[in-house]
């Protein structure tokens, strides 16, 4: 028993010892010019395990460091590396104010060059809240979601226009703010161009394919560096630009006539039709008889024409476009 005694007690009084030999070594860290404290810098004794952050005060501390001299490595982003030389006393608790050197390299004249996707519908609604006028953009990239496949298809869509048809019943011409065509303006890339009209000088949209136009500027009100003849309107038609490399692009659309929907029309089967005749269907020598001649094609019936019947006439439209790199648009009616 006695000897479990003087054992604890001899262990006590090592640790005693062991515990006045190691001491705190505390500091702070700031800025050498204004004084502000350093939150976040990085304090090691070198060539230990003793490492740590300053707090938001800039103060940092070590406990139980044994007496010694040491080195003390500071380092802070802006800011030079620094390294102190630390001596530690028995029985001194040590407290360490380190200014740091801000590190300041001055840049020659950073420019950053961008480029605006105009084809994009957010470039579009920056323009048209740019503008000092009362403008509508139409994108490519809202051009490519839709079906149309001509100026005058796109145009239709913008509030404040319509479309006047020419004599193929196909709407070409752009009436701005119930303005008639000869009214308005019609530029390709800023530039006023003639008509293709030789009754008039209006521009017919239908023959511009959609395909080819990164996007169309309509403005509804003048301004002062634009014609003078366009009370109406200005539709601008901004054309892509040649790709550097090969290209290929291909769409295709499907449409329909709605003028034959439920209309009878005059019916046969095309299938009893005979090209050849029986002395050419037949060997050198046959004789015709009058089975060869079928009558059923002269059975005529009046079917009613549905939506997308196969026997529908005309009520089919295949459209596809091709770019390549000049667009080619090629339609065929079933």
């Amino acid at each position: 028993m006695k000897s479990i005694i003087l054992h604890l007690f001899f262990f006590l009084f090592l640790w005693h010892i062991s515990f006045a030999q190691s001491e705190v070594l505390r500091g702070a860290v700031y800025d050498n010019q204004s004084g502000t404290p350093l939150a976040g810098a990085v304090i090691r004794i070198d060539k230990t395990s003793y490492g740590g952050v300053s707090n938001k005060r800039g103060q940092f501390e070590f406990k139980n460091v044994p007496p010694g001299r040491y080195t003390l490595v500071v380092e802070y982003i802006g800011y030079y590396l620094k390294r102190t030389e630390v001596t530690i006393h028995p029985g001194e608790n040590s407290f360490l104010k380190i200014e740091l050197i801000s590190n300041v390299n001055h840049l020659s004249t950073l420019e950053v060059f961008g480029k605006l996707d105009e084809t994009s519908e957010a470039a579009s609604r920056v323009s048209e809240k740019e503008a000092s006028n009362i403008t509508n953009i139409i994108s490519a990239n809202a051009m490519r979601r839709s079906p149309d496949i001509n100026a005058a298809n796109v145009l239709q869509r913008l509030s404040g226009i319509t479309l006047q048809k020419n004599s193929a019943s196909d709407e070409s011409y752009a009436i701005i703010r119930g303005m008639e065509p000869r009214y308005n303006n019609t530029l390709v890339n800023g530039i006023k161009i003639a008509s293709s009209d030789e009754k008039s000088g209006f521009i017919a949209l239908n023959i511009i394919p959609s395909g080819l136009l990164e996007r169309i500027t309509v403005d509804k009100s003048l301004m002062p560096d634009m014609e003078g003849d366009a009370i109406g309107g200005t539709v601008d038609l901004i054309m892509k630009n040649a790709p550097d490399s090969l290209a290929l692009k291909a769409n295709a659309s499907l449409g329909y006539n709605q003028f034959f929907f439920q209309r009878g029309f005059t019916w046969f089967p095309k299938s009893e039709i005979q090209a050849l005749s029986p002395l050419q269907r037949n060997p050198a020598g046959y004789a015709a008889k009058p089975n060869d001649f079928s009558r059923s094609n002269l059975d005529f019936s009046f079917p009613a024409s549905p939506p997308f019947r196969k026997r529908s006439p005309n009520n089919v439209l295949l459209s596809l476009q091709l770019d390549f790199p000049v667009c080619y648009q090629f339609s065929v009616l079933l």
